[in-house]
């Protein structure tokens, strides 16, 4: 069998308390996600997801543990590991004054394509999250969801083979949280590994292969949502995910 694109073994991040002591923000936490899996991240506010992902994204170093991207490590091979990922940031902001299609040629530039290959990214990312209307308009005028849209392109345009996306549905109206759905679907079913962070159950139970339930920074539980609904006898993901933290 092919080795997961994303490893994650016995990951634990302690934080300097600014009060004094400290803040174990993970602890002991691992997880596999193979090609073409959608693996969702699930846990309150405060539950050591981003911090997970920044991990995995090599933008803050481990206390302990093992981590793999595509078999690099991210604390030892930074460079090696960004050029094959796209992460989505909770909250990531865009370039103000600067149409879409400005901004997607510059990130296209950062990430070393050519003319030819930008043109060609920036159409499968139009396409992929129905970014047409947006291209022309600048940054400052796009909604909410429009601008999650065009960063889901922009941290896409490379086509890595791993995705981490921290919230990448928060705040958008259910229309277009669907279609941020349907477009990372469709970068599973090509075969890319994607981490996805949420605390919604409804949408994780929507888009996630498996799910992977985190409470104060430690795995709880792990399967898929009917895995997980069917060994608690729950209605639904949150009812599940509910009847796990409590237990």
């Amino acid at each position: 069998m092919d080795r997961p694109l994303i490893e994650v073994e016995g990951l634990r991040k302690v934080f300097d308390d600014p009060s004094g002591g400290l803040v174990i923000a993970v602890d002991e936490l691992s997880f596999q996600v193979r090609a073409g899996e959608i693996y969702g991240l699930l846990g309150p506010n405060g539950a050591g997801k981003t911090t997970t992902l920044r991990c995995l994204a090599g933008l803050t170093r481990p206390t302990l543990g093992d981590l793999r991207i595509g078999g690099r490590d991210p604390s030892k091979e930074p460079l090696e590991v960004k050029a094959r990922i796209g992460f989505l940031a909770a909250g990531a902001g865009l370039p103000p004054r600067h149409k879409g299609s400005e901004v997607l040629r510059f990130f296209a530039t950062l990430y070393g394509l050519d003319e030819e290959a930008t043109d060609e990214a920036i159409e499968r990312a139009t396409e992929f999250f129905d970014l047409a209307e947006i291209l022309e308009k600048p940054t400052d005028a796009l909604s909410t969801g429009q601008k999650q849209r065009l960063n889901l392109a922009r941290a896409t345009l490379h086509s890595p083979p791993v995705l981490l996306l921290d919230e990448a549905t928060s705040g958008l109206d259910p229309l277009v949280a669907r279609r941020v759905r349907l477009g990372v679907r469709r970068l599973a079913d090509e075969g890319k590994g994607i981490v996805f962070s949420t605390h919604i159950m409804s949408e994780a139970e929507a888009v996630c292969d498996r799910v992977g339930i985190v409470h104060d920074g430690r795995l709880v539980a792990e399967g898929s949502p009917h895995e997980l609904r069917q060994s608690t006898d729950s209605p639904d993901l949150e009812s599940a995910f509910v009847s796990l933290v409590d237990a």
